[in-house]
């Protein structure tokens, strides 16, 4: 599965989002765009836990709304990491947290990939690069659940989050 993986994802997005380059803010990258407010943000001021619960009650309905159990997912993540090793590392183990089947791991991905904010006439800076980990998972292999959890958490600066 781990050239299989390149190559799914590789046709995946020629296939339905040919010449979008995977980038901040990616919701204006593309001409069509679907946006969902998960909480109120006066609510977060008044009662986080309650502002939170209803983020993540969002989250998942929307993610089940489109995903069934046996579906098969890519799971993209960006990183940028300026050659620190040992954040490098760090970051890979996300996966290890919300993956039920560990033994997958080995058909994790990594791409580098030069400065996606360069310019088309610049040199792209080797400091700017990002680490594209790639992989497959059914969704009954997933802790999905914590995992939307985590990654509500990382925009608001709570623990448990994706990068912790």
């Amino acid at each position: 599965m781990g050239e299989t993986n390149m190559t799914t994802y590789d046709q995946f997005m020629s296939n339905h989002f040919p010449n979008l380059i995977l980038r901040p803010p990616l919701f204006y990258n593309w001409n069509v765009g679907i946006r969902f407010e998960l909480g109120d943000s006066n609510a977060y001021d008044l009662d986080k836990n309650f502002y939170m619960e209803r983020v993540y009650k969002r989250a998942i309905e929307l993610f089940k709304a489109i995903n069934e159990i046996n579906d098969e997912i890519i799971i993209v993540t960006n990183a940028v990491f300026a050659y620190n090793l040992k954040n490098k590392v760090k970051r890979v183990n996300l996966y290890l947290k919300y993956i039920k089947s560990k033994h997958l791991l080995r058909n994790l991905k990594l791409n580098v990939i030069p400065d996606v904010f360069a310019d088309e006439d610049e040199i792209p800076d080797e400091l700017d690069n990002t680490f594209r980990y790639m992989i497959n998972y059914k969704v009954k292999e997933l802790d999905y659940l914590n995992l939307i959890k985590a990654i509500c958490n990382q925009d608001v600066g709570i623990k448990p989050c994706v990068a912790s």
